[in-house]
């Protein structure tokens, strides 16, 4: 079966070729029943004629966001979700970060102590020797109960990091480099 090459807007009844229309493949021909310029002029009248991201970053849509979220946690399918990832590996893992947190409130290093841990590591990932996007991470993890100090404390880029993820020392760094940890910058690996 062919499709014919041009559709009737249902909006402006012009006859147009058929890549004047949106896709549908709901419908038997696969598009729209009006055409792309009708669609934007529709859109713009209900104020949808900015883009989704900068509509849900404009005081607005935050707003309208944060009424849904609220709406949803509040209805029983928000709390079965709820319930479920608190549950969940990742959910215990974000409670037993958090209550190390609330535990211990010297977790997070001051000023000082980040510049000294930056210059400790001449400001390079110390797994990749990376200079850009580069983070202080835990070197024993919090989620296994390691507080953020300066004996725990290593500068790696957000790559790196991302791949360390909640892993140990030694499930991630090579024997050498946890040598040099404990050798050099004086953390210990154990």
């Amino acid at each position: 079966m062919s499709l014919p090459n041009n559709k009737t807007c249902s909006s402006c009844q012009r006859t147009l070729s058929r890549t004047a229309f949106n896709n549908n493949r709901t419908r038997k021909d696969g598009l729209q029943n009006v055409c792309k310029a009708c669609m934007k002029t529709y859109q713009k009248s209900l104020g949808c004629h900015r883009s989704r991201e900068s509509y849900r970053t404009s005081d607005h849509g935050k707003q309208i966001v944060k009424e849904c979220c609220k709406r949803y946690k509040a209805s029983d399918k928000g709390r079965i979700a709820e319930r479920r990832y608190r549950q969940s590996e990742k959910g215990l893992t974000y409670d037993r970060c958090q209550k190390q947190r609330r535990r211990d409130p010297a977790t997070s290093l001051t000023v000082a102590d980040i510049s000294v841990v930056l210059e400790k590591f001449n400001n390079t990932c110390f797994n990749c020797g990376s200079y850009e996007d580069i983070c202080i991470d835990h070197h024993r993890p919090l989620a296994k109960g390691f507080s953020l100090s300066l004996e725990n404390a290593v500068v790696l880029c957000k790559r790196c990091n991302s791949s360390k993820c909640d892993k140990m020392p030694d499930e991630f760094y090579t024997p050498e480099q946890l040598m040099e940890l404990e050798v050099q910058y004086v953390i210990a690996t154990s």
